[in-house]
């Protein structure tokens, strides 16, 4: 009984021990699949922390690159308004200069003209009282006396036929194209009118056409009109004696001068002469006279009573009536 009691023992303690043999066994296994799970974890784990750390670093890098990107944009940015902020100055600058420049130009171009226009003004003033300094009239006398030829040669022209333009006096010719003038260089009206023109005399007065010079001598305040009454006391230098188709020069002490369009160039002449004969002209009363009756006396007459003085009414004048005289008094 005590032998199977102990044989029962035995049995259990073997189940007990096999029992405790498989549970180690079971125990061992489960613990290397725990272990093998715990590595296999802790190797994800590992790889997770590897990737998360690449990341953080892509992530890093990325962040630093932006960084820097925006660093390199705000410098380039800065940098480029730094440069236009320069430009701008330097524009602002350059017109600032421009238009002190100009502002200075400005300045020393009317100071300029205001020199010339004082240094102008003094000349005109400094020219007018030279000017006026002598009396108008005589001033033109004084102009035209250069101007002429002799009677004698005039009248020799005349009876040559129509005005030879090559004896014209060479001062009178240059007086003509200084003022511009026109018509005929034996044009009373254009000889009258060079002459006041270039005497500076009266710079509007018209350069052709007795009749309208005659108009303007009429209204214009530089010009006074004076009575013919036939004495030559009441007459001075420059006085202006216009009718109808003709118009001439007082050139004081006695001699007045003019042109006749056609036939003599402009010469003085003894203004009470009622006849004058050069002294190589024939006598009136000569054969030779005579043969010139039909052509050259009708000429002749004409210019040889160039004095212009009708003893008849005791006053200077022609066919076409009694001369007006007028006289230049100057303008203030």
């Amino acid at each position: 009984m005590i032998k199977l009691r102990v044989e029962r023992v035995a049995g259990a303690y073997k189940a007990l021990i096999g029992l405790f043999t498989g549970l180690i066994i079971v125990v061992g296994g489960m613990t290397g699949i725990v272990a093998t799970t715990t590595h296999r974890e802790r190797v994800a784990e590992a790889h997770a922390m590897e990737l998360e750390r690449q990341t953080a670093l892509q992530a890093e890098e990325e962040a630093r690159r932006e960084a820097e990107l925006e660093r390199i944009a705000w410098e380039q940015a800065e940098e480029e308004a730094r440069q236009q902020a320069e430009e701008e100055a330097r524009r602002l600058a350059a017109e600032e200069a421009e238009r002190k420049a100009a502002a200075e130009r400005r300045a020393r171009q009317e100071a300029e003209r205001r020199e010339r226009e004082r240094v102008a003004a003094e000349r005109r003033a400094r020219e007018r009282a030279e000017l006026v300094s002598v009396p108008a009239g005589q001033r033109i006398a004084n102009t035209a006396r250069p101007m002429l030829v002799s009677q004698e040669s005039a009248y020799n022209n005349a009876r040559l036929g129509p005005t030879p333009l090559a004896n014209v006096n060479a001062n009178y010719r240059a007086a003509r194209r200084a003022i511009g003038a026109r018509g005929h260089e034996d044009d009373c009206g254009s000889f009258v009118a060079t002459v006041i023109r270039h005497a500076k005399v009266d710079p509007n007065f018209p350069l052709l056409g007795t009749n309208q010079q005659l108009a303007y001598l009429v209204g214009s305040r530089m010009w006074r009109e004076i009575g013919n009454t036939g004495d030559v006391s009441t007459l001075e230098a420059g006085d202006i004696f216009a009718i109808e188709g003709h118009i001439f020069i007082f050139m004081g002490g006695g001699q007045a001068a003019h042109a006749r369009l056609g036939w003599a160039l402009p010469y003085a002449f003894p203004i009470m002469q009622p006849f004058y004969r050069p002294a190589n002209w024939p006598a009136r009363d000569s054969a030779e006279w005579a043969a010139m009756t039909s052509d050259m006396i009708p000429v002749s007459e004409r210019i040889l009573t160039s004095g212009q003085f009708r003893s008849d009414i005791g006053k200077w004048g022609n066919s076409n009536g009694v001369y007006r005289i007028f006289r230049a008094v100057w303008l203030d």
